[in-house]
């Protein structure tokens, strides 16, 4: 069973067609108050990349020649360890199989910090920051600083624009091996949500004397999410030699700790089997949850996806009848993107911005503009992900404090506005908007002395700090 797409999202209006320019109508709207240029790649990534945040993923300790699969969000960096006999004569750490920009850094007894590139440059032992994407450090007895047995802390730096995955691997070498020793799996040692946790430790009880449980996983797409995201958690099954079919039993787990079962027919089933009787000649791949809109009404937090699968028609209480171990996922909840909460904390609120709301297919869509005038740039985001960075050389406005675009959704109404902030000043059928009257429908406007908000019908469409 798929969890259907819900209708959340505007109620009025048409569906319009969005152009994919939008963001930058955005951005230059924004401009047009200040004296700009379009920034060359290069200087964007620099100026995106000037300061950077700890990734929340915890601290993970590597085990000897194991690859390690894993992601950062965008212009984050996360560290991870491998502990080094006395004896070993070499030690490689590579980063394989990401795309973009990543860098790699390496230190010796503690983790490699700094809340810019130059910190980290300064911080580290050693680095490897090439243009691409894959990167290697290999030290030796004779390094400058020597290798010697202990803690090394390796940094993972993403100067993507976007969530990156990518495999870490750390291997050393002692006399007589030639390379690593007794392999076991990358265990995560430390986390502070958000983590994709894969499969837990396998729980006592064997399906039978001779059979193998089942493999099973569970992933989120995306593992950080603000309001509007669409949710896929999709499930991969290979099969042991356990006989017989399976019951899936699925469990969301809430902020607060709450757990809810799903059943057949949903969350609160009295009879909470999410599937039946699986059964299982072949690999299975298939979602527990598509496409599933994320409203603004949900708490905020991490929240966490258990799924098992039991012996079809046992009692799942009974782990003896479990035939695979727990399959476990996380979802951050935050009304900031991983990039937006970086930009804040870094260079705090934006003096501007515009924000709007539309459905195009359905589909919502949150396209904003940030003006950081004192920093130089104006950033654009559609949906949390930052897409594009303008240059601003004009005078950096006050921000006005208290008006943060986060708290401001497409669930808003007109009615609602009004309840927050009183009687507008004006209500205008028509406001000077540039070119954003071409692509997004509006047929009234409040003007406040702060703030514009553009409403089709009831329905918020557009929200922005006055000019």
């Amino acid at each position: 069973m798929m969890m259907e797409n819900g209708n959340v999202g505007q109620t009025a209006g048409p569906v319009r067609w969005i152009s994919p320019w939008l963001p930058v109508v955005l951005a230059l709207f924004l401009l047009t108050f200040s004296t700009s240029e379009v920034i060359p790649a290069t200087v964007a990534k620099k100026f995106t990349s000037d300061r950077m945040t700890e990734a929340l993923i915890g601290e993970t300790v590597l085990q000897n020649g194991v690859p390690f699969n894993t992601s950062l969000p965008a212009l984050t960096y996360a560290n991870a360890y491998i502990d080094v006999p006395a004896n070993a004569t070499s030690l490689t750490v590579a980063i394989t199989n990401g795309s973009g920009d990543l860098d790699l850094y390496l230190k010796y007894g503690a983790p490699v910090t700094g809340s810019t590139v130059s910190d980290l440059n300064r911080n580290a032992d050693f680095r490897s920051d090439s243009a691409g994407a894959n990167e290697t450090i290999t030290i030796t007895p004779a390094s400058v600083p020597p290798l010697k047995g202990g803690k090394w802390y390796m940094a993972t730096l993403c100067l993507n624009n976007t969530k990156t995955t990518f495999t870490l691997t750390a291997t050393y070498q002692v006399p007589g091996t030639g390379g690593p020793t007794q392999p076991v799996p990358a265990v995560p040692i430390k986390s502070s949500a958000p983590v994709s946790m894969g499969t837990l430790t396998p729980m006592p009880g064997v399906p039978g004397p001779t059979e193998t449980k089942h493999t099973f996983s569970l992933k989120s797409d995306p593992d950080v999410a603000i309001p509007g995201t669409y949710l896929d958690l999709g499930y991969v099954i290979t099969p042991g030699t356990a006989v017989g079919d399976a019951d899936l039993y699925f469990v969301v787990i809430l902020p607060d700790g709450t757990p809810i079962f799903f059943g057949s027919q949903g969350p609160f089933d009295p009879v909470p089997v999410y599937r039946k009787a699986i059964p299982l000649p072949g690999k299975l791949q298939d979602f527990i949850l598509y496409d599933l809109p994320l409203p603004d009404t949900l708490p905020l937090g991490t929240y966490t996806f258990a799924s098992v699968l039991v012996r079809a028609g046992n009692n799942f209480l009974d782990v003896a009848n479990w035939v695979s171990d727990v399959a476990v996922d996380t979802l951050y909840f935050s009304p900031l993107s991983p990039s937006q909460e970086a930009m804040i904390k870094n260079y705090g609120r934006p003096s501007r911005f515009i924000k709007t709301f539309d459905t195009p297919g359905g589909r919502i869509r949150v396209d904003e503009s940030w003006q950081y005038s004192g920093a130089g740039a104006i950033l654009s985001f559609t949906n949390g992900v930052l897409v594009g960075v303008l240059a601003d050389t004009g005078p950096a406005p006050a921000v006005l404090a208290g008006l943060n675009s986060e708290t401001f959704t497409f669930t808003n109404t007109a009615q609602g506005i009004m309840q927050r902030f009183g009687q507008p000043g004006q209500i205008t059928g028509t406001y000077d908007i540039g070119g954003l009257s071409g692509l997004i429908a509006m047929d009234k406007f409040f003007v406040y002395d702060s703030l514009v908000f553009g409403f089709r019908g009831d329905a918020l469409m557009m929200v922005m700090t006055k000019p």
